[in-house]
């Protein structure tokens, strides 16, 4: 009796072990399909419970599925607002077995966003010196205490200009210029679905305008 007892005991410090799992951060994108799935993948029942826009959605899942969680978050058209939601995971190992703590994750719903150059100077007359200063603007209301930021990579044409990674840039010749706009979550943060390419690069065409013509005279 006492070994069974034993064994029993092993076997429940053994599933605490194992199952257990901290509350995370997710980032994705609105409009793109992702996929949570658990390390654990052939437990009797997983339970999700999603909290978005105050609705409660609650999903329960089996070992046939692996208990993996899909789902694709929308945002409204022209958004430019991240949203924050709650995902709480439970999890079920055995007919007639204790159902484990609730772990609460937050998924960071980040928009699709278009990156816009603008420039201090309108035009750049033939015969001057070109010089003009870039600026790339990305228009999202970012939520305090998440974390997310942007980097910044300019090129000029398919070149990657060496050191241009702020928002403005300073140019001295004509071209293409192109800024590649990334989402940045918190360092070390690995837990993200498509962010890379979530921003749409912006570009600007640095030229210079030929001088007019002044027309001849003639006389009457």
């Amino acid at each position: 009796m006492k070994m069974k007892i034993t064994s029993i005991c092993v076997a429940i410090m053994f599933f605490m072990t194992a199952f257990s799992a901290k509350a995370d951060v997710f980032y994705v994108v609105s409009g793109v399909p992702f996929n949570l799935k658990p390390d654990v993948t052939n437990l009797l029942q997983y339970n999700w419970e999603l909290t978005e826009n105050g609705n409660v959605t609650t999903t329960v899942l089996d070992a046939a599925s692996q208990g993996i969680f899909s789902k694709t978050f929308t945002l409204p058209q022209g958004s430019t607002t991240v949203v924050k939601n709650k995902l709480t995971l439970s999890v079920l190992n055995a007919v007639q077995g204790c159902l484990s703590a609730l772990v609460e994750h937050t998924i960071v719903v980040l928009p699709q966003l278009t990156a816009t150059i603008g420039s201090n100077v309108a035009t750049i007359c033939e015969g001057t010196t070109v010089a003009a200063k870039l600026t790339a603007n990305v228009v999202a209301s970012l939520v305090d205490g998440l974390g997310v930021g942007y980097t910044y990579a300019w090129y000029k044409g398919t070149e990657l200009i060496s050191g241009a990674t702020s928002e403005s840039l300073d140019v001295t010749t004509v071209g293409e210029y192109i800024c590649k706009v990334v989402y940045q979550t918190p360092s070390g943060s690995q837990k993200h679905s498509s962010v890379l390419t979530a921003i749409t690069q912006g570009t600007k065409s640095v030229v210079v305008t030929p001088l007019a013509s002044v027309p001849l005279l003639t006389i009457d």
